[in-house]
């Protein structure tokens, strides 16, 4: 600021809100607090100089009201300000109320964020507990709208929504979740931050598509279940019989030396049966 605020009138048709105020004055706002303008006159709106105009800094609300009742002009306190000190004290003073719900909190934030501020330095602006509420409240933005309304209305409390985070992007679940919420609400009651917290991953993991199976490698044909486990027998018959032929070879030899003593002809016979078969099956 570098002038003395002066007080004046101003025309309400040169005056334009603050582009960056996280709050905006609802119809049944402007439509009270028009109605205690018209019993008395409130504090004047505080603005700044802007092209053939003037910005509102603080007072958007009644001067919402003063258009709401055709009022021609204003009382305004005109201060100098450039950008960045006109945007800390709109926010500033918004960030500090106590009426604005965790919605209209979190635009703030985020807003002050914006100038390059450190999550620290907003906490100690705003007096929050640390850094990392200031992280929680923006990350409330990232939410769908129908959850926003739903925060800002005070239907759902901003600390249940810490554990909606990591799903944040995944609308379609967040909005069966919202609706299946709700609908508990209206039968069981409020439930704590514990039991919305093991519900909302329940719902989770409901919703979680069934992992697909793996494809079969390139190149590679796919084997039914039969053929597979007689793949896996074909090498130990092949084994096997190779074996077999070897052992008998061997006997053959012994038995055509000593014909007198054994007389395992018929062994061998019943032998070579059995390989024949298994080389069969192969």
């Amino acid at each position: 600021m570098t002038e003395t605020p002066t007080i004046v009138a101003l025309p309400i048709e040169r005056i334009r809100p603050n582009a960056f105020n996280p709050r905006r004055a609802t119809k049944a706002d402007v439509e009270a607090l028009a109605e205690s303008l018209s019993q008395r006159q409130l504090h004047p709106i505080v603005v700044r100089p802007v092209g053939q105009g003037f910005e509102i800094v603080a007072g958007e609300r009644r001067w919402s009201a003063a258009k709401h009742l055709h009022w021609q002009t204003i009382l305004a306190t005109v201060v100098e300000m450039t950008d960045r000190e006109a945007i800390d004290a709109c926010i500033a003073e918004n960030a500090q109320r106590q009426d604005l719900n965790p919605i209209e909190k979190a635009r703030a934030i985020a807003l002050i964020t914006s100038q390059g501020y450190s999550d620290r330095q907003v906490a100690q602006r705003c007096g929050l507990a640390s850094g990392s509420t200031v992280a929680n409240y923006r990350l409330l933005l990232e939410l769908p709208q129908s959850w926003q309304s739903e925060i800002a209305s005070g239907a759902i409390p901003p600390s249940h929504c810490r554990c909606l985070m990591t799903m944040r992007h995944d609308h379609a679940m967040l909005s069966r979740l919202l609706h299946a919420y709700k609908k508990r609400v209206a039968n069981e009651g409020e439930w704590t931050m514990r039991e919305f917290d093991e519900f909302a991953h329940r719902i989770a993991i409901e919703s979680r598509p069934a992992e697909p199976q793996a494809a079969p490698r390139p190149g590679r044909p796919r084997l039914r279940e039969p053929d597979r486990q007689r793949q896996e027998v074909q090498p130990s018959v092949k084994d096997a019989i190779r074996r077999a032929k070897a052992i008998l070879e061997s006997l053959s030899e012994k038995i055509a030396q000593t014909p007198a003593r054994l007389n395992l002809r018929g062994a061998v016979s019943e032998l070579n049966d059995i390989i024949d078969q298994l080389a069969k099956q192969r």
